[in-house]
């Protein structure tokens, strides 16, 4: 049967049952040939992948040779695997990378309820965490950026980057923290660009760690760190 066919065939179930009953099956029927849907646990080779809305994928020692995209409410946890393409997410929930290594650009934006924890991650483009809603965490640790780290408008129980290697600027500004005990850290980090820090509250801090190390200008709250 064509995908063609299947889709045609599908909008007719629609008509009859009603179309939230068949929303799963439109889904797959629209998804691209060379789309990996993930929904628990994926191992391999694969073009790009797709985790969708409100599920769980978990993979390791797993290549992607395009795009990975995290739809609304779901969660991705990943450790030990390539990603030739771009990696984004949009209103996902748990966001786990570790020792993944991204061609292209991260982007993570309006998180809700999880945590984001990046740790050993290597990227080749831009890593930006954007407009996290309250919950639980936001992480940068351990990580090589190839352009520009982008850490803003997150709030959470802390929001933390340190120990990374950043190619770009770093721009930590507008994130919120609930947590008394190091709530929002940046240090040890090495950036070839400029360390801009605006408007976190709290002030970031160094919480006992070791300074930046910044090869442009240290700007704003972060201009002593």
């Amino acid at each position: 049967m064509t995908k063609t066919v299947a889709i045609t065939a599908i909008v007719l179930v629609a008509v009859v049952m009603g179309i939230s009953t068949i929303a799963p099956a439109l889904q797959q029927a629209f998804a691209s040939a060379d789309d990996t849907i993930c929904v628990g646990s994926i191992s391999g080779t694969h073009d790009n992948v797709v985790v969708p809305s409100g599920s769980v994928c978990t993979f390791s020692s797993t290549t992607i040779n395009g795009d990975l995209k995290v739809e609304s409410a779901a969660s991705l946890f990943a450790s030990s695997s390539t990603i030739n393409g771009d990696i984004e997410a949009d209103g996902a929930n748990f966001i786990l990378l570790v020792s993944v290594t991204v061609g292209g650009d991260v982007q993570i934006e309006k998180s809700s309820g999880g945590f984001v924890n990046i740790n050993d991650l290597s990227v080749g483009g831009d890593l930006k965490i954007t407009e996290k809603s309250s919950g639980s965490f936001v992480q940068v640790a351990g990580s090589s950026i190839g352009g520009d780290l982008q850490m803003e408008e997150n709030s959470g129980s802390f929001v933390r980057a340190f120990g990374n290697t950043v190619g770009g600027d770093l721009e930590f500004n507008k994130n919120t923290t609930t947590d008394t005990f190091a709530p929002m850290v940046v240090a040890t980090n090495t950036v070839a660009g400029d360390l801009k820090c605006e408007d976190n509250s709290p002030a970031p801090n160094l919480s006992g760690l070791g300074a930046n190390i910044v090869t442009g200008d240290k700007e704003g709250q972060c201009a002593g760190l």
